[in-house]
């Protein structure tokens, strides 16, 4: 959210890629297995942001022409996937509306609306290398410079967020690995409250 932040023009999807890579996810945050950029788009601005992704052409020159926002349908408003890295791991979330999930789009809101870290709890579905379950947080991002010391404000200068996922089992077994303390034991249990959906 930070590196949004410093730029008064809207952030690159060369840039976004260099600071993932800078960051060495496997080397330093070996759990978090994805960092990405969902944009917030209106209905009336849905076929001109399909095209303008489309057309991008600054990593890939074939541009991306398959793009679409997933799942189809028209709705008011998306929040879509736009820059996902690594593009390796996260292709299958390029181009998802993570706002069709009720508990993630109540989050997203409530995050829009206080400009803190959100997480739904929900769990997400990672694919590759093997199939397992993560979780995922976002911070919410506005225009540089726009004021934003009201909901309304902070409302009107949303223009999406930034999220990472992490998996559950390496964070699981980091957290193990770092208990050096001689005769310290970990216990793991999930809270089974239907209403919280939290581990």
């Amino acid at each position: 959210a930070a590196l949004f932040r410093t730029h008064d023009q809207p952030l690159t999807r060369i840039q976004f890629r260099d600071y993932v890579e800078s960051l060495d996810l496997a080397k330093y945050y070996p759990a978090v297995e994805g960092v990405s950029y969902a944009v917030y788009v209106t209905d009336d601005r849905r076929e001109a942001f399909i095209a303008s992704v489309r057309a991008d052409r600054s990593l890939d020159p074939r541009g991306y022409p398959g793009f679409d926002i997933n799942p189809p349908g028209r709705r008011p408003e998306y929040m879509v996937q736009t820059y996902v890295e690594p593009m390796t791991v996260m292709a299958d979330k390029f181009g998802n509306d993570i706002s069709v999930r009720p508990p993630v789009r109540r989050a997203l809101s409530e995050s829009r609306d206080t400009g803190r870290l959100g997480a739904s709890g929900h769990p997400l579905l990672i694919t590759k290398p093997t199939p397992h379950t993560g979780l995922g947080m976002r911070m919410p991002i506005y225009r540089t410079g726009a004021p934003l010391g009201s909901v309304e404000e902070r409302r009107r200068a949303y223009v999406g967020s930034v999220g990472l996922s992490f998996g559950v089992p390496a964070l699981v077994r980091g957290t193990l690995e770092e208990l050096a303390a001689p005769g310290v034991s970990l216990s793991l249990y999930t809270d089974g409250t239907p209403s919280t959906g939290t581990l």
